[in-house]
């Protein structure tokens, strides 16, 4: 079972979502609020999308399930604080936790790697604010980089 610890009303867009998709499918009840976290006991998978140390003292001490963090920022000194604060305190007491980025979104560097793995003719970046980065970096290679416009129309033919 994967429980969704829900601190209140959604704060983004795609939190909202989520929610709404769960509810439809009568999967509700895999929200659960910070005053029920005491009440886990056991064979729970637990997973935060934000984490805040103050965890620590409402999870019942008969736990035995997995801690899974998860952050779609995790490179802020306050989120790397505070999971190795609950890293070390589940750990102490047998309790495996993990730690996985799941923003969608790819660093730069896996990009860069990606491209240059799939050797493209043509590279047009979307989704980014930085399309020119892309026109900069690959300017000595192959790779014809386009940035386009929101209503460009590029010819791949």
């Amino acid at each position: 079972h994967i429980l969704i610890l829900s601190s209140g009303n959604a704060r983004y867009r795609w939190q909202e979502k989520i929610r709404q998709a769960l509810h439809k499918e009568n999967k509700g009840f895999r929200f659960i609020k910070y005053s029920e976290i005491k009440e886990l006991e056991s064979q729970f998978f637990f997973y935060i999308t934000s984490l805040q140390k103050d965890i620590i003292e409402k999870i019942n001490p008969n736990f035995k399930g997995a801690f899974i963090s998860s952050s779609i920022d995790p490179y802020t000194e306050e989120y790397i604080d505070n999971n190795r604060t609950l890293t070390h305190y589940f750990r102490k007491h047998g309790i495996p936790s993990y730690r996985v980025h799941a923003s969608g979104h790819a660093m730069p560097h896996h990009l860069i790697n990606f491209i240059n793995s799939v050797n493209p003719e043509y590279l047009i970046p979307v989704h980014t604010e930085h399309p020119h980065f892309f026109k900069t970096f690959f300017k000595n290679s192959e790779i014809k980089v386009r940035v386009l416009d929101k209503n460009d129309e590029f010819d791949l033919n």
